[in-house]
């Protein structure tokens, strides 16, 4: 199965607000939203991912 990849500030970008506002949104609505829609990563997840030519 295909694994898309989106980071918060992609969606920021596309519907032009801060990221900061973005991630509010989604803590205020994870009810709404489904389970596997959304996974916060640990930092040092996310800042492996920039050594590498994932991004």
């Amino acid at each position: 199965m295909p694994t898309s990849v989106k980071l918060d500030k992609d969606p920021a970008m596309l519907y032009k607000i801060e990221t900061t506002a973005f991630i509010r949104a989604i803590k205020r609505n994870n009810d709404q939203l489904r389970e596997d829609f959304i996974i916060q990563l640990p930092k040092e997840t996310m800042l492996s991912f920039y050594d590498t030519d994932l991004l």
